[in-house]
């Protein structure tokens, strides 16, 4: 699957992503907020394309390469992915992204998941999509208003990171309310 609007595509991740990945991989600014540590090593960026690699069988949508056109070759600047939540949520999908910092402000996480949730929702049997944020993080919480998404609510002290435990916003999206935002 590859998907595309003005200025970005999204496909499959390949092993030659390795170099863009590390480049925001290792930056502690992108990883601040994520599940995983920053990548210490190229091969650190090597091992999670595997693992996305493996994904790709049983969730096909879980984790796209977001590219882009720059100095005139494809450089991969982040990803996007809708991932299946637990069994007894079978019409819910969790929305993720992470974006190179050098790109960040300029619209292109909300171009992206724009893409993948418009995607899911006319190809999957979806009927809500779910994406939580740390409090802190005001770029993420604008992305996910720019898409329509509503904040439910707090989950309280629900994340620890590196010893620090964080409050998470929880925000969705309804397959209703999508095709009356767009």
């Amino acid at each position: 699957m590859n998907l595309h609007s003005k200025r970005i595509s999204l496909r499959p991740i390949e092993n030659d992503d390795a170099q863009d990945i590390f480049e925001y991989g290792s930056n502690i600014n992108v990883s601040r907020y994520m599940i995983w540590n920053s990548h210490k090593s190229i091969q650190d960026s090597y091992d999670y394309i595997k693992s996305i690699q493996k994904m790709y069988k049983v969730a096909p949508i879980s984790n796209f390469g977001i590219t882009v056109l720059h100095n005139g070759k494809e450089k991969l600047i982040g990803t996007v992915g809708l991932f299946k939540r637990l069994k007894a949520f079978q019409k819910t999908y969790e929305l993720g992204y992470v974006l190179n910092e050098l790109w960040w402000g300029k619209g292109y996480a909300y171009e992206a998941c724009n893409l993948i949730i418009n995607y899911g929702f006319k190809n999957f049997d979806i009927h809500r999509i779910e994406a939580h944020c740390v409090v802190e993080n005001k770029g993420s919480m604008k992305v996910m208003e720019k898409l329509g998404m509503q904040r439910e609510g707090i989950i309280r002290q629900n994340y620890i990171k590196n010893e620090i435990i964080y409050d998470l916003y929880l925000y969705s999206l309804l397959k209703s309310e999508w095709n009356v935002f767009r």
